[in-house]
Parts: structure tokens; C-alpha cells; sequence
């Protein structure tokens, strides 16, 4: 794991040197490398992500926690991490704007993705409050 980290670090850094030097004279061009860059590490962050995701779904089949209850949080993980993705690319881009509105859109739809947990919240608060 920490040789992918270096491998991953070493990446970023030689790229966002390359794209410096670019940017004088063709700032397409290091935009274009910057991506691709990503794209390279999302890969490793796949190679990466799998023993956690594997590992949250041994916790989800001891605790036999719902699926419905464990899924928005995966959904929410996910969509947190490809928010910050693509409001960097487009900051990178400069597109300040357009980045702060994908953040928001992110947001909300985290939060609309939490509904069900709040209802199963709710439910538990309500069996607790009959129940005592």
C-alpha cells in the first residue's frame, strides 16, 4: 500500500512540473495532462479501494446490517470522492465557478442519499420512545 502511495505521489508531482512548464505555452495541452493524470491514479485507487470495499462487506455480513442502510453511506463515499475529482479538473481548468457548483450538487445529493438513513433514525427513536 505504501509503495502505490509513493508511486501514486511521485506521478502528481512529475506531472504537475511537466504541466507548469506547459502552461506557459500551451495551457490546453496541461490540462489535458493533468487528466490524464487523474485517470492514472484512479486506477490505483481502484487497486486500492478494493480490499477496504471487500472489507466493509465482511463488517455489513457480520453486523448483518441492512444493505438498504449500509448502501447510501457507500453511495455518499463515492459521490463525495467524484465531486472532488471533477471540481478539481475544473478549478484546474479554470472554472472556479462551475467547480463550487458541482461541490454544491455533491452536497445535496450526499444528504438526499442519507434519507433513508434518517428514516431508519427516526423509526428507531420512535420504537425506543413506545417502547419506554
Amino acid at each position: 500500500m505504501i509503495q502505490e502511495l509513493l508511486q501514486i505521489s511521485v506521478i502528481g508531482v512529475l506531472v504537475s512540473i511537466f504541466a507548469l512548464v506547459i502552461r506557459r505555452n500551451n495551457g490546453e495541452i496541461a490540462v489535458l495532462l493533468g487528466l490524464a493524470c487523474c485517470v492514472t491514479v484512479f486506477f490505483f485507487f481502484l487497486k486500492l479501494f478494493t480490499p477496504v470495499r471487500d472489507y466493509i462487506r465482511k463488517l455489513a455480513d457480520l453486523s448483518r446490517l441492512e444493505s438498504e442502510l449500509l448502501s447510501p453511506l457507500l453511495k455518499s463515499v463515492a459521490v463525495g470522492l467524484l465531486t472532488q475529482f471533477t471540481g478539481s479538473i475544473c478549478l484546474d481548468a479554470g472554472q472556479g465557478a462551475v467547480a463550487k457548483m458541482i461541490e454544491l450538487c455533491g452536497c445535496i445529493l450526499c444528504l438526499y442519499l442519507s434519507l433513508p438513513l434518517l428514516d431508519a433514525v427516526l423509526e428507531l427513536m420512535q420504537t425506543l420512545g413506545a417502547g419506554g
